[in-house]
């Protein structure tokens, strides 16, 4: 569990609005009810574009991009041992978290009662559950910028009982639906300059 916190770590810096949000003369920063509101502006006027703010802009946005209450993470496999505790960690840095697992019942508690953490029933071995994922990541938080596919299966088994059917289910959440999700990830990571962890 420490290495994968250790990978994750980049990813979720301790970085808040307080460390920006008034360092900027032509951008005045403020979180309303979880929502951050840039206004733009020359002594509290409208803007007048000139070479300070023009200075100020790249670096005011890179500040919001490297916040983690700014950033929506999904975790797959998210209901018990590093699948929750990433979320768990995520969630406590800031970040918006998406878990998902197979049985919504365990999704109930996995969530901790944690005001940034949403549960959706979803299984990565169903080809479409990858765009449902998505569609409902998109609906709670309304972006996305991290997918942790944690998810995994296996069996222990003598190879003489090993199937086709049996192969096939393990490979479908291992490889599969990893592949499909982040497929369907790719376009809203890709705009928001994200990231995709695979553990396995």
């Amino acid at each position: 569990t420490n290495q994968v916190f250790s990978l994750l770590d980049p990813l979720i810096f301790r970085y808040v609005i307080d460390d920006y949000a008034t360092k900027y003369q032509t951008i005045r920063m403020e979180r309303r009810d979880g929502i951050l509101q840039m206004t733009f502006h020359t002594d509290g006027g409208p803007l007048q574009w000139g070479l300070l703010p023009h200075g100020e802009f790249p670096q005011a946005f890179r500040d919001v991009g490297s916040d983690p209450e700014n950033k929506v993470v999904i975790v797959t496999g998210g209901t018990s041992g590093i699948g929750r505790a990433a979320a768990l960690r995520f969630a406590e840095c800031g970040a918006k978290v998406i878990i998902t697992g197979r049985r919504a019942g365990l999704l109930n508690g996995a969530t901790g009662g944690h005001p940034n953490i949403a549960g959706f029933a979803a299984d990565v071995s169903v080809p479409d559950d990858a765009a449902r994922t998505i569609n409902e990541t998109l609906n709670t938080w309304g972006r996305l910028d991290i997918l942790v596919n944690n998810a995994g299966a296996g069996a222990i088994l003598p190879m003489a009982d090993a199937t086709a059917e049996r192969i096939a289910s393990i490979f479908a959440v291992n490889v599969l639906g990893p592949s499909l999700l982040a497929a369907a990830a790719l376009p809203y990571l890709a705009a928001s300059k994200g990231a995709i962890v695979n553990v396995s």
